[in-house]
């Protein structure tokens, strides 16, 4: 197995700038860096493992929630530099919506047993996910990164559990897998937008440097004196 098969697309890019981003902004490097390990972490994550006494279903379905948990962290710190390409000083984060896939938005709707424990789950409090999430589940949008948000917080807060989430069945566990693929897929488009905006930023530096110094060296040469030299007949 490849050391780096896990990684995103983007980090070799984001190799090619590390040295330019952590001199121009070095705080959007820190969190791109961050996103790539989580990434790979999430990309890279199998499963996990318990005593026997546990049984296989049980570890399966908290394994594809923090599956989808892993790879909403990665979302969750790219969004962050994508924030911080445009304000230095912090804010409110871009909510990114996935709702080109009706199918899977229809698949995740089937499984009725998470339907009932995100729309009661405690730490999915927010009161704009929440009456979106009602939406979603009403047939009013197809976003899916509604249903990843509010198990990402169900997950992370201790609400859920694998018969709770409706997770002890394959097929529904694949809805989730694929969930949270969905999930990654719009953090590399995230992350290949920074690079590009940087890229952009970056050619603009230096082309305001080209001009700055043209225009300087323009100013020396039209500032040098006139000699003018009165040559006279040698005759005269």
């Amino acid at each position: 197995m490849a050391k780096f098969e896990h990684l995103p697309n983007s980090d070799i890019r984001f190799r090619k700038f590390s040295k330019l981003m952590q001199a121009n902004r070095p705080r959007v490097k820190a969190m791109f860096n961050r996103y790539v390990w989580r990434y790979r972490l999430a990309s890279a994550f199998t499963g996990i493992t318990a005593a026997e006494e546990v049984g296989e279903k049980t570890l399966r379905g908290y394994a594809e929630a923090m599956r989808l948990f892993l790879a909403y962290s990665a979302y969750d710190e790219i969004r962050s530099a994508e924030y911080a390409m445009e304000s230095e000083t912090g804010g409110k984060l871009k909510w990114h919506e996935c709702k080109n896939n009706p199918s899977l938005a229809k698949r995740i709707r089937s499984n009725d047993n998470l339907k009932v424990f995100l729309l009661n789950a405690e730490n999915v409090f927010d009161p704009y996910l929440r009456g979106k999430l009602k939406k979603f589940y009403a047939g009013g949008t197809d976003d899916v990164m509604l249903v990843a948000s509010s198990m990402r917080n169900a997950f992370a807060h201790g609400d859920y559990t694998a018969a709770s989430g409706g997770l002890t069945n394959a097929a529904k566990r694949k809805v989730i897998h694929d969930l949270s693929l969905i999930v990654l897929a719009k953090a590399e488009e995230i992350a290949t937008k920074i690079l590009d905006q940087f890229f952009l930023e970056i050619q603009k530096k230096e082309s305001i440097a080209v001009a700055k110094t043209a225009k300087k060296a323009a100013k020396i040469v039209n500032a040098r004196p006139i000699i003018r030299l009165n040559r006279k007949s040698k005759l005269e």
